[in-house]
Parts: structure tokens; C-alpha cells; sequence
């Protein structure tokens, strides 16, 4: 197998148990998803968001392709991006679970890997050291 079949099957893994997480997590009261648990990122919605915000992070990086990276609110405007991991990029599991669906199937323009000419990829994203008690003490 070369690289390209390697990172395609690993792309269609990481969809597929994606597609997975989010059906279980579907049958969770949202009460249920948003429990501090005690976790890393405190809650499955915490960790959801997370998901989503590292692997655009990380697509960013690969692809130097902003459109990938960006994440949107409800009237398409960007969400401004606070540099924590922790980050509460969608507060509605039904937007989430739409924009991770997104993110595993970008548009032909995403695939390409093309972006706005003098547009930086988004290496900030995640740079500075990141500890637990860092994040937990991030406002929510």
C-alpha cells in the first residue's frame, strides 16, 4: 500500500467511526451529552466539539486550505477561535453532528487543497502547550 492508499483508508476510517460516535451519541438526552463528567473535556458534547476542532486544526495544516479550517456560525459568519482546545465551536448537537458530517466530505474545492492566495494555513491552531488545568479553567 503507498502513502496515498494509506491516508485514504485512514480518512475513511476516521468517517466511518465518526459516523458511528455521533449515532450513539444521538441517543443521548442533550442533558446527557452536556454532563460534566470529569473528563478532559468535560462532557461527550465537550469532546465532540474538541473532535471537530482538532481535526479542522490538523486538515488545515495538511491541505493550507482555509475553508477546511474555518468554522462557521448560523449565518455563515466565522467563529472567531479562541486558540484553547477546549473551545465550544456549536452549543447544538444537530449543527455539530452537520459540520462533522462536512468536514468528512469537503466540497471538491476542500479535495483540491486550493486557498485564497496569500491566505497563511492555520498553524496556530493548538501551538501553545496545552494542559488540563489550562483548559478546565477555561470559561464556558
Amino acid at each position: 500500500m503507498n502513502a496515498i492508499d494509506h491516508y485514504q483508508t485512514m480518512a475513511r476510517y476516521n468517517r466511518l467511526m465518526n459516523e458511528k460516535l455521533y449515532a450513539v451519541a444521538s441517543e443521548l438526552s442533550d442533558e446527557e451529552r452536556k454532563r460534566d463528567l470529569g473528563a478532559f473535556f468535560r462532557s461527550v458534547h465537550g469532546t465532540l466539539n474538541h473532535l471537530l476542532l482538532a481535526d479542522r486544526a490538523w486538515l488545515g495544516r495538511f491541505t493550507h486550505d482555509r475553508a477546511v479550517f474555518e468554522s462557521l456560525d448560523a449565518e455563515g459568519r466565522p467563529i472567531t477561535l479562541t486558540g484553547t482546545l477546549d473551545q465550544e465551536l456549536y452549543a447544538d448537537f444537530a449543527t455539530l453532528r452537520r459540520e462533522r458530517a462536512r468536514l468528512t466530505r469537503p466540497s471538491k474545492r476542500s479535495r483540491r487543497g486550493s486557498r485564497p492566495s496569500g491566505s497563511p494555513p492555520p498553524s496556530h491552531i493548538g501551538r501553545a502547550p496545552v494542559s488540563a488545568a489550562s483548559t478546565r479553567s477555561g470559561g464556558r
